[in-house]
């Protein structure tokens, strides 16, 4: 993730998570549906963001696990 994007991305994942708990997938794919698949965010750009903005306080994460066990 570069510089330029770094802002927007953190502007966009707080933007979506004030309105419902999102998992980092759900975020990916709620971009990419919104910008018509011009915006695509990896699991290596939103997760290790989510982690940020939990450390800094802007946001707690919930862990849950789905699938079998």
């Amino acid at each position: 993730m570069g510089v330029k994007w770094r802002g927007y991305y953190k502007a966009l994942a707080l933007y979506l998570l004030a309105s419902k708990p999102l998992s980092g997938y759900e975020i990916i794919k709620t971009l990419e549906g919104t910008f018509g698949g011009r915006l695509r965010p990896s699991p290596g750009t939103i997760y290790p963001l989510l982690r940020y903005l939990e450390e800094e306080g802007y946001i707690k994460a919930e862990e849950q696990y789905v699938g079998r066990k």
